[in-house]
This record gives structure tokens, sequence and C-alpha cells, in this order.
């Protein structure tokens, strides 16, 4: 009996129950028009907003840190002021890194190509050994209107680092540290 009951009892909610619960007792939603633009924008405002600008921001500060401390490297050549500018070049490196994901539209390289100014690989070695060796006083605007090969994060990393260790600062030269702080400030203007 106790079969049949139950059995009753789905055979029921199979066919009254079930599909009366998929019906309404009035069309109340004749009002609501969901747009996909407005869907979309706000996705899209969802993703900038907590997404993209503080990634950008990040890199922003990081570029930042990394000039205060390339110029303090340059004031006063210690091992410590060196140990900082690595740091610092590390952090802003890092940021970057995260950055390029979002290098396409008015970033990509066919635009503003930031990461062909920033990023270029490979370096021109000769060249940047012929520039920092003509003792020339290069300025952040001189560095930014150079060639993509001879600024951006490889030419800093070639200055402060070898081998994948953060150099000895008495094997910088005070051209060196000239060229370190005006390449920063061409990547600050870049990431900023």
């Amino acid at each position: 009996m106790k079969k049949v009951f139950n059995y009753l009892a789905l055979a029921f909610w199979v066919t009254v129950a079930l599909p009366l619960s998929f019906t309404s007792c009035e069309d109340d939603d004749n009002n609501i028009v969901v747009s996909n633009d407005e869907l979309y924008q706000s996705i899209l405002e969802e993703y900038v907003n907590k997404t993209v600008v503080p990634t950008y921001k990040e890199l922003a500060e990081a570029a930042l840190v990394m000039r205060q401390a390339n110029e303090a490297l340059k004031s006063d050549p210690t091992d410590a002021a060196m140990k900082a500018a690595s740091d610092a070049w590390m952090r802003a490196r890092i940021a970057w890194e995260i950055s390029e994901a979002f290098l396409f539209g008015p970033v990509g390289e066919h635009a503003l190509d930031i990461d062909g100014h920033i990023d270029s690989w490979p370096l021109e070695l000769e060249a940047i050994v012929t520039e920092i060796e003509s003792g020339a006083n290069l300025t952040g605007k001189d560095a930014w209107d150079k060639e993509a090969e001879v600024i951006g994060f490889h030419v800093t990393e070639y200055l402060l680092y070898r081998d994948g260790q953060s150099r000895s600062v008495k094997d910088l030269t005070p051209e060196e540290l000239n060229y370190l702080v005006a390449a920063t400030d061409a990547l600050v203007w870049d990431c900023v």
C-alpha cells in the first residue's frame, strides 16, 4: 500500500504540480527590458574599474618609486642605495608584467605602442654603450625621444644587474647612473 501511495504522489508531482510551478498567475514583467548594451557596459565598467585601473595604478606607483630609488642611487651611490634601486626595479617589472594583459586597444602596438616603448627586446647594447661613453648629460626627455631598443625596462635592468645579481655600486660610472635616471624618467612617462 505504501508503494502505491508513493507512486501516486510521484505521478501527481510529475503531471500536475511540476508543470504548474513553471507557469505564473500573471504576466507582470512586460515593462522590463534587458538591454545587452547595458549589460556589456556594466561588465566593462566592473572590469576596468576593478582590474585594469588598479593594475595600471600599481605600475605607475612602482615606476615612481623606481625613479626615486634610481635618483637616490645617482646622488649617493652606496650598496644600500643599489639594493633599494634593484628592489624597486623588480617591483616595477612585476607590475609591468601583470599589466601586459591589457596591451590592446589604445595602448596596443597599432596605437600608442606602449609595450614597444617600455619593453623592447633585444637591446642595442652598442648604441647604449656609445651613448653612455659620450658623457652627454641625457635627460628623461632626451631618452624618451630615443629608439625603444635603448630605453625601457631592459636598459634599466642592464644597468642595475649582471648575471642575475645586482651590480656592485663601485662598478657603476657616473655616466651609467645618469643614463639610468634618464631612462627611468622616460619609463615613468610611459607608465604614468
